[in-house]
């Protein structure tokens, strides 16, 4: 549900969902590669870092979440202008 609400804009209610799942399990790495992307998509890119922080725990050997949401979040950082 936090999925599609996210895709839809509504970014509101997706966090109301990604947090309830991430209630009922803290180490849902789906969950929180897409509260991470979530948090990109809402410029909170240190939040979205945090969440890389955790997913690095949970896969230290890597994990196609880990690399998704580092993709997303360089993906901002090229896109932002640079500071002159």
């Amino acid at each position: 549900m936090g999925f599609s609400l996210r895709r839809t804009g509504d970014f509101k209610q997706s966090l109301v969902h990604y947090r309830k799942a991430l209630d009922l399990d803290p180490n849902h790495k789906s969950a929180l590669e897409y509260l991470g992307e979530l948090y990109v998509e809402t410029k909170q890119i240190d939040k979205a870092k945090e969440i890389v922080a955790r997913l690095k725990k949970l896969c230290p050997k890597g994990c196609e979440e880990l690399e998704d949401l580092g993709k997303a979040i360089a993906t901002v950082a090229r896109a932002a202008p640079r500071a002159q």
